[in-house]
């Protein structure tokens, strides 16, 4: 029973036992950042936040506070009566090896909880769909890409939740298999075609111009060397 451990929070409140890892982290992280915590006071406090998480019991005796985490008997009492002033304890008794403490939470720590609550299920949907394409993904891709016909299925299920009617889809097979890779189409308007071909036009009719004015020059040299003869 959550009773006859050696840490233990005196009250939940509006939480279970489900939501211990996550009350835990936060009582710790508020003993971390307090400006009046000492050295000894963050590791005690994050010892007991370990306890109550990984529900390992001979992490808090006070020969393994001594042997793994260097916190003397003093020190313990010492750190746990500031909790205690603090309002981060509600009692606690120190005898022999044995250490019991019952923690405190507060009404803010209450309210933050609730709200980490609130925002973790909204987020779950969207982690679940994160996780999920990750794994179709790793299997060598999605329903949806792969012709199974699994992206269609959601769709329709889709329509059906929201009251409207289902999208159809055309099957993979009407796709063709060389519309992925083909080159997209050349799209000319019709005035460039017209710039184009009038250009060409016009400089086979310069270069005309040229070989016939090239003959008239050659027929003129070769009529005045006759006459000259």
């Amino acid at each position: 029973m959550i009773d006859q451990r050696r840490v233990r929070f005196a009250s939940l409140g509006p939480f279970v036992r489900e939501d211990l890892p996550l009350v835990a982290e936060v009582w710790r992280d508020d003993i971390v950042h307090a400006p009046w915590a000492s050295r000894e006071t963050m590791k005690l406090g994050a010892v007991l936040a370990a306890y109550i998480i990984n529900r390992e019991p001979h992490t808090v005796g006070i020969r393994a506070l001594e042997n793994n985490h260097n916190l003397l008997r003093e020190e313990v009492r010492r750190s746990l009566a500031m909790m205690t002033i603090f309002g981060f304890v509600e009692g606690f008794n120190v005898e022999g090896d044995d250490v019991r403490v019952a923690l405190r939470l507060t009404a803010m720590q209450t309210v933050r909880i609730l709200d980490m609550k609130q925002k973790l299920a909204s987020a779950m949907p969207a982690i679940g769909e994160q996780r999920d394409l990750q794994g179709e993904a790793a299997r060598g891709g999605s329903p949806a890409c792969d012709g199974t016909g699994g992206g269609a299925g959601r769709t329709q299920s889709a329509g059906r939740a929201g009251g409207s009617e289902p999208v159809w889809l055309p099957p993979a097979a009407e796709v063709p298999v060389t519309a992925e890779v083909a080159d997209p189409p050349v799209v000319v308007r019709a005035g460039h075609v017209s710039e184009v071909l009038f250009s060409d036009v016009w400089m086979l009719q310069r270069m005309a111009d040229a070989l016939r004015a090239e003959r008239s020059d050659r027929a003129h040299g070769r009529g005045s060397s006759g006459s000259a003869r």
